[in-house]
């Protein structure tokens, strides 16, 4: 059918505007369901903190297949040194403390104010990573920030077997299960060969980091352990 005005006709004219009336009527009512079951959700500090977390995906999103490798790698330590130096700052002066507190309120954490963030620490190990050839460092950030997220959710939400310092073997399955999934299916996006093995290895490496960094170190130690373990098992290409 052409998209010419004169060419529609009324049974056209009929089913669109029925398909409008119904997106209208029962749709905006779905959407409104979930925009406060949404809104329920970002009550939680925990589902803040990882969508903030998630923000990060910009890196490999976007700084990664535009700009290539060198950016990538140069825009992470950029940005760790950044961090760092706000890290220098709030702990001389206790004004800017007080103001990064604020800043980042929603998604802070209250033992950050007196050490390191887990945001400098993030993008620290991020970009430690990125000195091992391409695209591990991408694979590894990746593996980071949704095997960190979902042994946090899972741990939070199904948790019942202690394991370490609070984290739980549910929340360990998690992570193993987010970093397997997301290292498979990000290699098989960049054309990169990992074997099954290798994956699952790297995998089971991350979470084992996981469990045994005390709490907040485990965002410096994931990534560049993801990046070793891919490195050692994939023949350092």
């Amino acid at each position: 059918m052409s998209l010419a005005r004169e060419t529609v006709d009324l049974k056209t004219a009929c089913t669109a505007t029925f398909l409008v009336l119904w997106v209208l009527v029962f749709g905006w009512k779905r959407l409104s369901n979930d925009l406060n079951d949404f809104a329920k959700a970002m009550e939680q500090h925990l589902v803040r903190r990882k969508l903030y977390r998630y923000s990060a995906l910009v890196f490999p999103a976007f700084f990664y297949p535009v700009f290539g490798y060198a950016t990538y790698r140069s825009a992470l330590f950029a940005f760790a040194a950044l961090a760092v130096f706000v890290e220098f700052l709030r702990f001389r002066k206790p004004q800017v403390n007080e103001y990064v507190k604020s800043l980042f309120a929603l998604v802070g954490r209250a033992q950050e104010a007196e050490h390191l963030s887990s945001t400098t620490m993030f993008l620290a190990g991020s970009a430690l990573a990125t000195l091992f050839p391409d695209p591990l460092g991408v694979i590894a950030m990746i593996m980071l920030i949704l095997g960190d997220a979902w042994a946090a959710l899972c741990g939070t939400h199904f948790g019942k077997r202690p394991l370490i310092e609070g984290k739980t073997l549910e929340g360990s399955v998690g992570c193993f299960i987010a970093c397997f999934l997301s290292c498979l299916l990000v290699s098989k996006l960049l054309f990169l060969p990992l074997p099954i093995l290798v994956v699952a290895i790297a995998s089971l490496a991350t979470t084992v980091i996981e469990i045994v960094t005390p709490k907040r170190l485990d965002n410096f130690t994931m990534a560049p352990a993801a990046a070793l373990v891919l490195f050692l098992f994939s023949g350092g290409f």
